[in-house]
């Protein structure tokens, strides 16, 4: 457990939280098993044209050049697409390119309306060891009330995770 500023002790989660929004540099967190390996073949890059995905592409950047596969994914509902919609990915496929990184790009149907499990079951699909993701696009409090795809790969993310703000 860590302390705050003031010494009273801060939970993990908040810890997270703290040094993400406070340092403007990105996280990677290892899940909570036996250590993870730090070389990253195959990347997930979870692209949604926000804020926060573009600057982990950033963050995630120096990272890619020796990865086999870096695929971007675009999780879809069911509403039918408009055209923003159906372009979403290309720009970041184009960036990666234009860096001579090896990259694709996946769309994927949302599962049981849930963002983030979709991540985790497309990682393990594409078997990635690392996810990387633009982290609360959404209020932290709106994530903690209706849950979100930041939260559940904060929690559940079986592979290290690279998240930037």
């Amino acid at each position: 457990m860590a302390l705050r500023p003031n010494g009273a002790p801060q939970e993990p989660e908040h810890l997270v939280e703290t040094v993400l929004f406070g340092s403007g540099r990105h996280l990677i967190l290892l899940p909570n098993r036996k250590p993870a390996k730090m070389i990253f073949e195959r990347i997930v890059l979870a692209w949604n044209g926000s804020r926060e995905s573009a600057r982990a592409l950033a963050e995630a950047l120096p990272y890619m050049p020796k990865a086999k596969e870096v695929t971007v994914v675009v999780v879809v509902d069911d509403e039918p697409p408009v055209e923003l919609k159906a372009a979403l990915g290309v720009d970041a496929v184009t960036h990666l390119k234009h860096h001579e990184i090896n990259v694709i790009l996946h769309r994927v149907r949302m599962r049981d309306g849930d963002v983030g499990a979709t991540l985790i079951a497309e990682a393990r699909r594409l078997e990635a060891n690392l996810i990387v993701m633009g982290a609360y696009g959404h209020s932290r409090v709106r994530e903690w009330l209706l849950g979100g795809a930041t939260y559940t790969l904060l929690h559940k993310a079986p592979i290290p995770l690279l998240i930037a703000h």
